[in-house]
């Protein structure tokens, strides 16, 4: 869609009345709020249609803030490192589990994979080969 351009191809099957005026039909929808919006309740900018001078502030403020790299996804990539610390905790678990499984003492004795699954299992402990 051209910005500054009242955009009449509205998405689905039912014509939508504006939401300030249910007579209406809706010429667009709002780039903020998605909101269906008629002629002349629609603010045109160089940004796009908008309901409301506040939905275009919004929406010029949030692609500025989106260009400088402030606005990040929830959590600032929280989980993607929560992942990543857990893969290696599992990853180091795994390498001592098959080290104490090869008959390597120190790795034996802080074994805990080993540990579950001979108290789960009853696996009996010690190296195979």
């Amino acid at each position: 869609m051209t910005p500054g351009v009242i955009d009449n191809s509205l998405e689905g099957d039912v014509a939508k009345a504006c939401i300030n005026h249910k007579d209406a039909p809706a010429a667009t929808m709002c780039h903020q709020c998605h909101v269906p919006v008629c002629r002349s309740c629609t603010t045109l900018t160089p940004h796009g249609s908008f309901c409301s001078s506040e939905c275009s502030i919004q929406h010029r403020e949030f692609g500025e803030k989106l260009r400088s790299g402030e606005a990040k996804a929830a959590g600032g990539g929280l989980a993607l490192k929560l992942f990543l610390g857990l893969l290696v905790l599992v990853g180091a678990l795994a390498t001592i589990h098959v080290a104490a499984r090869r008959g390597i003492r120190p790795a034996a004795r802080i074994d805990l994979i080993g540990f579950l699954l001979q108290k789960v299992g009853g696996l009996a402990p010690g190296p195979t080969r």
